[in-house]
């Protein structure tokens, strides 16, 4: 089910970005031609309109850099947090059924229900280690994608 929603969100994204490419250039291309054809004047004016068409290209594509950067830590950012809700609901129910085993096998056993409770404080350490791990790794890539946006 994520993989369809991710395959989807991707898909979208780069079907939104190659559009918005396409009519920035094509604009650009139609732009740059009428203004070459309406300034057929000498050299120096054609250069001082093409250094003008230089500065609003250059910056138009930083802000499209600039609007890709966001969308896409938003994306990321998005996604690490979803993972995290998922995790977080997964691990509780996890540790309430172990903790319900665990209850089970004190009344069949007093000797085996100490090794099992070891094993599963074990357990419980490991996935919490894991989930400790996961949101480490998910705020050190939101704090790099901070950043270097």
């Amino acid at each position: 089910m994520a993989f369809l929603f991710l395959n989807t969100v991707f898909s979208t994204l780069g079907t939104l970005f190659s559009f918005i490419i396409h009519l920035f250039f094509t604009t650009s291309a139609c732009a740059f031609v009428l203004m070459i054809q309406t300034l057929k004047v000498p050299g120096a004016v054609i250069q001082t309109g093409l250094q003008a068409v230089r500065d609003a290209i250059q910056e138009c594509l930083e802000n499209l850099l600039d609007l890709l950067l966001q969308v896409l830590s938003t994306a990321v950012s998005s996604f690490f947090d979803l993972l995290k809700t998922s995790l977080k609901e997964g691990s509780s129910n996890m540790i309430s059924t172990m903790r319900e085993v665990i209850r089970k096998l004190i009344n069949l056993s007093e000797e085996w229900s100490k090794e099992l409770v070891q094993i599963f404080e074990r357990l419980q350490q490991m996935i919490s280690k894991i989930l400790e791990d996961l949101l480490k790794n998910y705020m050190d890539a939101v704090r790099y994608a901070i950043r270097n946006a």
